[in-house]
């Protein structure tokens, strides 16, 4: 392996990032923000296709390229959007639910890049909704999922890594 092969090797690796890494940080982030409890849950806990959902992405670029996506139902969205504007629940609007969405996103992606290797910087969130919808970031794949429960309401935290697409270069 010459030089050029072993710096690709070494842009292109992925971070290890522990499964209790991303669960101190989701926990810590729904504490201090919406002063709710939080549980790991287990993959049978998802979001039925058939119920309303929401999603928030980041993308964290730099050094490492990647994005941060948390998944949630309809009912979490607006319960987090409670709490954090500290108003009832039946006063959170539509663009309360995607705010509160989008900022924890950007939280949680704010907490995990810097255990990725740096410099990178966040992008500002997108947040989608709606009922059995398909989503995806082209050219990535998921390195970690993560299910939780919060008020009794399943959500996940993906962290996905963009595919480096490789130059072939040839001699002539």
């Amino acid at each position: 392996m010459d030089t050029n092969d072993t710096a690709i090797a070494e842009s292109t690796s992925t971070p290890e990032i522990t499964s209790d890494q991303v669960e101190q940080l989701v926990a810590g982030v729904w504490d201090q923000t919406l002063r709710m409890p939080v549980a790991t849950g287990d993959s049978g806990g998802s979001v039925a296709a058939s119920e309303r959902q929401m999603a928030a992405y980041v993308q964290i670029s730099g050094a490492w390229d990647g994005t941060v996506a948390l998944h949630c139902t309809h009912d979490l969205a607006a319960a987090a959007a409670a709490s954090m504007f500290n108003v009832p629940l039946a006063s959170v609007t539509s663009r309360d639910e995607l705010d509160a969405l989008g900022e924890l996103a950007n939280m949680i992606g704010g907490n995990l890049k810097p255990l990725f290797p740096g410099p990178s910087h966040l992008s500002l969130p997108t947040v989608i909704g709606g009922v059995s919808y398909a989503a995806r970031v082209p050219g990535s794949r998921v390195i970690g999922r993560h299910h939780f429960e919060s008020g009794g309401h399943p959500f996940s935290v993906a962290v996905m890594e963009r595919e480096k697409s490789r130059a072939v270069h040839t001699n002539r």
